[in-house]
């Protein structure tokens, strides 16, 4: 049963890449829009239009949140592929050890518990296109194997002698800086060649503000109705003072923000007090480095008296926590031994804590123990 569940929830998943279309600079179009009609955005929609079409592998790059996977869903849906799968896979949300399963298939018997054969992403996505996003934090191992994939244009399932031919696009996604990953040996620089044919960046939402009321608008409509406001409306107040924010969370952030105004303010028009409210309870109240901590002690307290915070101890120290660990692995080059060292903490402490905080290193060996 969990088997059958999961070929079910990755069948609509699935479909919906493919079915739902992606607008260009149009926020009121679909529920699926790239919204933006700043000077960046505009480079990007011809971007995309100059290179869909043609028969290269594309590399898209940008800070998380930042609206990658629509990018990719864009070029799909406006190649020749279109009609063809459209495969999404995040390589940063499976354990190593299953993601080259995941990608090439396997063969009955070929580890414990391969109890069936599998077909994998890429012979799922045959004549289509497959989106690999983070694909900065796949092994060097499993770089290998993609890279043969992309050369012979064939792969062979896990335990298998057939060689088998398929014909893919690789759309794939990152927000690391993969040059300086490639100087410290975590990411092959010949697979980086093969990937990045086209590179497409994507700006921070704090480097196109002027974008942001465009955004809003398209979060007020996309999850008004959801949410008891079919007519949402947003005092140009409010819209200002959301322009001012640095948005580290990016376009994705904004949403969530989004989505909290229209819970606070109701069936009432989105004023200035509840952009504030709601981002006090989104990432207004995360540890900046632009701030020192005396100033984010105080923005606890402050929202704590206003009434919309009620555990600012436990966020005090959840947001130390996430910061030290943050910085450990980053420092460490992924090194999750080496960081675990460092702060006096067990390697499975250290595992557990990475999960808990979304942290994916692109390292997980020793040589500099």
């Amino acid at each position: 049963m969990p088997r059958l569940l999961d070929l079910v929830r990755r069948a609509v998943a699935s479909n919906r890449l493919m079915s739902e279309p992606v607008f260009l600079g149009e926020p009121g179009a679909a529920r699926d829009a790239l919204v933006g009609q700043s000077a960046a955005m505009q480079a990007i929609y011809k971007e995309i239009g100059r290179v869909a079409s043609k028969p290269v592998n594309v590399l898209i790059r940008g800070e998380t949140g930042t609206g990658k996977e629509l990018i990719a869903r864009a070029l799909y849906q406006h190649s020749d592929r279109a009609n063809a799968p459209f495969i999404a896979i995040n390589c940063a949300a499976i354990p190593e050890t299953l993601l080259e399963s995941e990608l090439f298939g396997h063969e009955r018997g070929a580890f414990t518990g391969a109890e069936a054969r599998r077909i994998g992403r890429f012979e799922q996505a045959d004549h289509g296109t497959i989106f690999l996003d983070e694909i900065g934090d796949m092994t060097l191992g499993t770089q290998v194997k993609l890279m043969r994939v992309l050369q012979e244009k064939c792969l062979q399932r896990l335990g298998g002698k057939e060689t088998i031919a398929v014909d893919v696009r690789v759309v794939a996604a990152t927000h690391r800086d993969l040059e300086t990953a490639i100087q410290q040996k975590q990411f092959r620089q010949d697979l980086y060649y093969r990937l990045s044919v086209v590179v497409i960046t994507l700006p921070p939402l704090r480097d196109r503000r002027e974008d942001l009321p465009d955004l809003v608008r398209y979060f007020l409509q996309k999850h008004g109705p959801d949410l008891g406001n079919a007519k949402p409306s947003i005092h140009p107040d409010a819209i200002e003072f959301l322009q001012t924010q640095t948005w580290p969370g990016n376009v994705r952030e904004l949403e969530n923000a989004v989505r909290k105004t229209l819970l606070l303010a109701q069936s009432y028009t989105i004023n200035l007090d509840h952009a504030r409210a709601a981002l006090n309870k989104t990432n207004s109240l995360a540890y900046s480095p632009a701030r020192s901590l005396g100033e984010y002690v105080d923005d606890l307290l402050a929202a704590a008296r206003r009434g919309v915070l009620t555990d600012a101890h436990a966020r005090l120290f959840e947001t130390a926590e996430r910061e030290l660990f943050t910085r450990a692995i980053q420092q460490a080059h992924g090194n999750q031994a080496k960081a675990a060292r460092w702060l006096g903490i067990s390697r499975i402490t250290m595992k557990a804590k990475l999960v808990q905080f979304g942290l994916h290193p692109g390292q997980d060996h020793d040589p500099e123990l």
